[in-house]
């Protein structure tokens, strides 16, 4: 079973009755190693030390639980595993990306209130690539302070 799909908080069944579709929500559930994997990658990425103690703690009591217990069955106590998991699961290729496309968004706000895409047509279709924006958000990264637009987020 790979991570991603594991980590998917809930996966959507439909059982179909003669005038009705009911909708049963099946929980994922974490295992030991899942969590254990999670909680390297976040080490290693230096996204461990960006959570709050109190998640920190969920994390490790959910680890404990699962190796001592075998399953985490409360849906409330799962939602909030997977919004930790979310954020441990994160890569600086999808943070670089994520800068990318905001940084794709505001030129795109530029050109059409400056009216480029009436005589340049490609920078529409470029700002549309994964390649470009991802270029985008490498270029932005590495920028100076001092240069970096003030509406993109910091961190």
């Amino acid at each position: 079973m790979c991570i991603t799909s594991a980590l998917l908080p809930y996966q959507d069944m439909w059982y179909g009755r003669r005038d009705c579709i009911v909708s049963c929500l099946k929980p994922v559930i974490f295992d030991f190693k899942t969590l254990q994997k999670l909680k390297m990658h976040g080490f290693r990425n230096g996204l461990w030390r960006r959570l709050s103690d109190v998640e920190r703690a969920l994390y490790k009591a959910s680890m404990w639980y699962v190796r001592v217990q075998g399953k985490i069955v409360n849906i409330r106590v799962l939602g909030l595993l997977n919004g930790i998991a979310e954020r441990l699961r994160k890569s600086g290729g999808s943070i670089v990306f994520r800068f990318g496309q905001l940084r794709a968004e505001e030129l795109n706000a530029a050109c059409l209130e400056s009216g480029v895409f009436n005589w340049c047509s490609h920078i529409e279709a470029w700002l549309s690539e994964d390649s470009y924006v991802f270029y985008l958000g490498v270029n932005w990264k590495n920028s100076c302070l001092l240069f970096r637009s003030p509406l993109a987020p910091t961190t």
